[in-house]
């Protein structure tokens, strides 16, 4: 476990190295990045709850590109989905949206890039758009409350990745 942590730390410092040759001026947003997804990286089955980065600023300065580019540099581009949040004003987008990744596997120690996330909330007349705030719960607890299917399954991918760390370690 402890060559396993360290060799995925090692690959983050290059992967860090290697984003810094290729977003010039993003030195310090490339290290807080780096920092932020270290112990999910290392150790995802210690997660209780989701890991989240928000990237701000101005539209084409590299946000989308810079996550894309980290999953590429870590073999994570298999566990990316890319949500336009936009495109998902009512919980049923979400809940849709999320039922195909969990039937593709794709919940199994995900990294969802929420992009456009200002057009995916807004509040028109006084009433928020975005799902009664379902994506506020999931983001918080990466768990789906009003869709039980979703939270069974990825409750059972979690269950799946704690009996494989034992397997792994010898239990019997």
């Amino acid at each position: 476990m402890k060559d396993q942590i360290q060799a995925q730390r090692a690959r983050l410092r290059r992967a860090q190295e290697l984003l810094k040759s290729e977003f010039i001026g993003l030195d310090s947003i490339i290290d807080s990045l780096i920092d932020g997804v270290t112990a999910w990286a290392c150790m995802p089955e210690a997660q209780q709850r989701p890991t989240i980065i928000g990237l701000w600023g101005l539209t084409g300065v590299g946000k989308s590109s810079l996550i894309k580019r980290l999953a590429h540099h870590m073999d994570w581009t298999s566990r990316l989905s890319i949500l336009d949040s936009g495109e998902m004003k009512v919980s049923s987008s979400l809940s849709t949206r999320l039922s195909q990744l969990a039937e593709d596997g794709k919940l199994d120690a995900p990294i969802f890039l929420l992009d456009e996330f200002q057009r995916g909330f807004t509040v028109e007349e006084g009433k928020e758009v975005y799902g009664e705030g379902l994506l506020w719960d999931w983001l918080d607890t990466g768990k789906m409350t009003d869709t039980s299917h979703i939270h069974n399954l990825a409750y059972a991918f979690q269950e799946v990745r704690k009996l494989r760390q034992c397997v792994e370690m010898g239990v019997e």
